[in-house]
Order: structure tokens, then C-alpha cells, then sequence
């Protein structure tokens, strides 16, 4: 079951990605779901079933789909290349520019549009 905080989380992401309501799995004959009214396993079970669909896309998935890339993932599930080296605007969260495999896996698991 997911969490409240996680559930709200997401539906606000799921509101911000239909910012006129339409396609958006809580709108209803124009009339939102996402109120008081509605039983809250009904909101939960669109809006979980709108995440499964719609990931969050990390920094590395947008690297590994860069026609350019020939990265390659370390067993660990990490990439040994600091994103601030590829653009200083990404801004790695290392101190040295050097990182390590436990930041470099939190950097590269950061939201992007």
C-alpha cells in the first residue's frame, strides 16, 4: 500500500502533468475526482495506477537515452562520471567533482523534466 505523503506526492505530480485536466485519470465529465467526495480508495487506486504508467525520469535514464552515450552502468547500479563534468548546471552533489558510488547514485537518480 503506498504511503499518504507518497500518494500525495504523486498525485500533485499527475495534477501537474494535466494542467488543464485533460486525459487526467481523475477527471470525470470535466468534474475532478481529486475532492472530498470521492472515496479515497478511488483516488488512490487512478492515481497508483497513473505512477506505474508514468516513472519518474532520472538523470541516468536521460543519459542512456542520449543517442551519444556509450556509458556503461557499474554492477552497483552507479556511473563512475560526475554529471557536474558533463554540464556544471547539473551540479553533482560530491564537494571534490570526484564523487562516489553512493552520491553518484543519489545524483544521478535526481528528477529532470
Amino acid at each position: 500500500m503506498i504511503d499518504f505523503k507518497h500518494l500525495m506526492t504523486e498525485a500533485q505530480r499527475m495534477c501537474k502533468a494535466h494542467p488543464d485536466c485533460n486525459g487526467c485519470p481523475l477527471n470525470a465529465a470535466d468534474d475532478c475526482l481529486f475532492n472530498l467526495s470521492t472515496a479515497p480508495e478511488t483516488i488512490m487506486l487512478r492515481v497508483v495506477m497513473w505512477v506505474d504508467e508514468h516513472p519518474r525520469r532520472t538523470m541516468l535514464d536521460a543519459l542512456m537515452d542520449s543517442p551519444t552515450t556509450n556509458a556503461s552502468i557499474a554492477p552497483d547500479g552507479s556511473v563512475r562520471l560526475c554529471p557536474h563534468h558533463l554540464d556544471p548546471a547539473y551540479g553533482g552533489l560530491c564537494t571534490d567533482g570526484k564523487g562516489c558510488a553512493a552520491l553518484c547514485r543519489k545524483c544521478w537518480s535526481r528528477e529532470v523534466d
